[in-house]
């Protein structure tokens, strides 16, 4: 079956379950004697959708085994205790003002190795390339107005990441892999981060990270944040941005201001104005952007739904305004 009409199609089923859901939530509560509270599970939510629940479980065990696989034949080691291997999927549209309406499929997959004494990971993932600019690599779905159906093998990595036994306070890593692109562009990338923590309550966080790209050289990315938690439900984040590549000689800073709203266990706000700044090799406003970020987890602890309305002013339309909404569902595969 083709791949990109199994993901296309996946919003339309993770919709269509989460209707069956919110029917079944509903029913429930209607019968019942006493109003559940907001943050427990219908007790029969799991036997309407038997087949959803299988699948599920099924796909789970088999991410697992496959980390268990993969755990013994690197680390040569008959373990067979319990990974944090995972797979997550995310699907959705994004609608624009200035553009078309965008699919966009995202993967990401983690195979853990306690084998080799949790220093190895084999990381899958189509992340925001490298080489993307910063407004790019923020945004909550990456589209650009050139390329919006690139099919999702063609943006994806796969990585061996090393944590390195050295200055361990720093959480160094190091990445060895190659990007799924054609002509394929092995890569190697340093990381390291580190969290401090500041006078009550604030916490100042830190990474860095070097890589070099076999077809398009050096770049170096590093984020700075101070956080403070505001009451228990709130917390606010100011950060810097700054990405450097050689080859184009290409540098461009960002500020990100944003705020997080833990409504509920199951729901969650996030409030952003961003400002994006190129300085190299031309000095120039790239981009402002504001949105909202709403996230609810919809079934047991493994599918999420977002809804994420925001406005840009980008340079390339003289800063006039341009709306965008988007749709997004996620699903989480992990025993």
């Amino acid at each position: 079956m083709d791949k990109r009409f199994v993901l296309r199609t996946l919003p339309i089923v993770l919709l269509s379950f989460t209707a069956q859901k919110l029917v079944a939530e509903t029913s429930t509560a209607s019968s019942a004697t006493e109003p559940l509270e907001s943050e427990q599970q219908p007790e029969n939510a799991a036997e309407s959708l038997p087949w959803v629940e299988k699948s599920h479980d099924f796909l789970s065990d088999w991410v697992q085994r496959v980390g268990f696989h993969v755990d013994g034949f690197l680390s040569r080691s008959a373990d067979t205790s319990e990974n944090e291997s995972y797979v997550r999927l995310r699907a959705g549209y994004l609608f624009d003002s200035k553009t078309d309406r965008h699919f966009q499929p995202d993967i990401h997959a983690k195979l853990d190795l306690p084998g080799t004494k949790d220093r190895l990971k084999l990381v899958l993932d189509n992340e925001p390339d490298d080489f993307d600019s910063l407004y790019q690599q923020n945004q909550e779905l990456r589209t650009t107005q050139n390329d919006t159906t690139r099919p999702i093998d063609k943006e994806s990595s796969a990585a061996l990441r090393w944590l390195l036994p050295i200055w361990e306070a720093w959480r160094p890593s190091m990445d060895v892999g190659v990007r799924a692109k054609i002509p394929l562009d092995p890569f190697v990338r340093f990381r390291i981060r580190k969290l401090y923590r500041l006078s009550e309550p604030w916490y100042f966080y830190m990474s860095h990270q070097l890589s070099y790209h076999h077809q398009r050289g050096v770049s170096e990315k590093s984020y700075f944040t101070v956080a403070r938690p505001i009451g228990k439900r709130l917390l606010w984040l100011n950060t810097w941005q700054l990405q450097w590549q050689k080859q184009d000689r290409h540098l461009e800073y960002a500020y990100i201001l944003s705020l997080n709203h833990y409504l509920t266990q199951k729901d969650t706000l996030t409030w952003r104005a961003a400002m994006f700044y190129q300085q190299q090799p031309v000095a120039h406003q790239q981009s402002y952007a504001v949105d909202l970020l709403y996230r609810r987890l919809l079934y047991s602890d493994w599918l999420f739904a977002e809804l994420v309305p925001g406005v840009q002013w980008q340079r390339e339309y003289n800063f006039s305004d341009q709306y965008s909404f988007t749709v997004r569902f996620e699903v989480l595969f992990k025993n």
